[in-house]
C-alpha cells in the first residue's frame, strides 16, 4: 500500500504538470487560462509532495516540506477565479486582485519559524517522522478553521457568479460547482481526521487526499475541455449557409431591431431565418461566442446606453423595457455584465463629462 499510494502520487502529479501549461495556451480567455493553469500546478505541486513524503525521498527536497500547506489557502481563490473569468466579460486580474494572497502571506508568516529553518534541521525531523503524528496545537487548530472558512467564503461567492450567468453553460457550472462542494467536504474529513489523531500517513488521510486531487483535476480537465473544444464539431452547417444566417441575423437584429420585443425567442429567430434553432444556436455560439440570451442582450444594452445618452431625461426603467427587458432587474444585470457599470451609473458619468 505504502508503495502504491507513493507511485500513484508521483505519477499525478507528473501527469498534472505536464497539462499545466495547457490552458494558457489553449484557451482564449487569458485569465481563465491561467486560473485553470495555477489551479492545475499547484495541486500537482501538492500531490509530488506528498509522494516525495510518503517515500521518504523528501529528505532530499526538505525545503518542499511544508509548501502543500501553503497551496491549500491558493485552491479557493483560484477556483473562484475560475468562475469569475468565465461569468464577467472581459475579466482581467488587476492590482486589487493580490488581496487574494492575503491567507497564504498570513501563513507563510505565521509559520516563519518552520520555513526558515535550514535544510538539515529539517532533514533531521523528517527522518524521524515515518509514521508522523501531527501536532494538535493550538495555532494549528486555528489554521484550518481559517482554511476552511475561506474554502466556504469563496464556494459562496463562486455560486453568486454562477446564478447571474444567463448562458448554456449554467448548467455545467452548477455540476462543477457540486465537484467544489465535495472537495470542501473531503478538506474537512481530512483535517477532522487529523485532529482526530490519525497520522499524516493513514489510510484515511491518503483517501482525502486522492480525493481533492481527483476533484480539482475534474474541474480544470472539464472547463479546459469545454473552453477549447469545438461544440458543434459534428455538425454540417456549411459557410454559405452560415454566411446567409448571418447576413440575416445582423439585419434583423439591426434594421429591425427585433431584440426590442421582450418574448423574443431562439426559436422565434430560426423561424424568420428559416433555419432550425440548432442552426442558430450554433452559428451564434461559432461567430460571436456567446449564448443566445447574452447575444441578445448586448443589442439591447447598446440600445439602452444610446436611449441613456440621447434622452437624459427618460427614466431608467421606461428604457429598460423599450429596449426588450421583461424587468429592471434583468436589464440592470444585463447592462452591469456588459459594460461593467450599472444604468444609473453609466448615466451618472456621461452627466459629469
Amino acid at each position: 500500500m505504502k508503495i502504491a499510494f507513493s507511485v500513484f502520487y508521483l505519477l499525478a502529479a507528473g501527469q498534472g504538470f505536464m497539462m499545466g501549461l495547457v490552458p494558457m495556451k489553449k484557451i482564449k480567455l487569458r485569465a481563465l487560462g491561467f486560473a485553470l493553469s495555477g489551479l492545475i500546478l499547484i495541486v500537482s505541486l501538492q500531490l509530488l509532495i506528498y509522494g516525495l513524503s510518503y517515500s521518504m525521498l523528501i529528505v532530499h527536497f526538505p525545503h518542499l516540506w511544508g509548501v502543500s500547506s501553503v497551496a491549500f489557502y491558493l485552491i479557493a481563490p483560484l477556483f473562484y477565479f475560475v468562475f469569475k473569468s468565465k461569468s464577467v466579460k472581459k475579466f482581467r486580474f488587476s492590482w486589487s486582485d493580490l488581496i487574494h494572497l492575503f491567507l497564504p502571506i498570513l501563513f507563510i508568516i505565521a509559520k516563519s519559524p518552520f520555513f526558515f529553518r535550514t535544510a538539515e534541521d529539517k532533514r533531521i525531523v523528517l527522518e524521524g517522522i515515518q509514521e508522523m503524528t501531527p501536532s494538535l496545537s493550538t495555532n494549528s487548530l486555528i489554521l484550518s478553521i481559517v482554511a476552511l472558512t475561506q474554502l466556504i467564503a469563496y464556494a459562496v461567492a463562486s455560486y453568486r457568479l454562477i446564478k447571474k450567468n444567463d448562458d448554456k453553460s449554467n448548467k455545467e457550472d452548477m455540476m462543477l460547482f457540486r465537484v467544489i462542494i465535495t472537495y470542501i467536504i473531503v478538506f474537512t474529513i481530512y483535517k477532522v481526521s487529523i485532529f482526530s489523531g490519525f497520522g499524516y500517513y493513514s489510510l484515511i488521510c491518503h483517501l482525502c487526499k486522492v480525493l481533492m486531487g481527483i476533484s480539482v483535476y475534474t474541474v480544470a480537465y472539464t472547463f479546459l475541455v469545454s473552453t477549447s473544444s469545438q461544440k458543434y464539431r459534428n455538425s454540417n452547417l456549411n459557410m454559405s449557409f452560415a454566411a446567409s444566417i448571418k447576413k440575416g441575423l445582423n439585419k434583423l437584429m439591426i434594421e429591425e431591431q427585433v431584440f426590442r420585443d421582450n418574448q423574443l425567442s431562439l426559436e422565434t429567430l430560426a423561424a424568420k431565418l428559416n433555419c432550425t434553432t440548432h442552426e442558430l444556436s450554433q452559428l451564434i455560439n461559432q461567430h460571436f461566442e456567446k449564448g443566445f440570451s447574452s447575444f441578445v442582450n448586448s443589442y439591447r444594452v447598446e440600445y439602452a446606453k444610446a436611449s441613456i445618452e440621447n434622452n437624459p431625461s427618460q427614466k431608467l426603467w421606461q428604457i429598460g423595457l423599450d429596449a426588450g427587458f421583461n424587468n429592471r432587474i434583468t436589464f440592470t444585470n444585463a447592462f452591469k455584465k456588459e459594460l461593467d457599470c450599472t444604468p444609473s451609473e453609466f448615466r451618472k458619468s456621461r452627466l459629469v463629462d
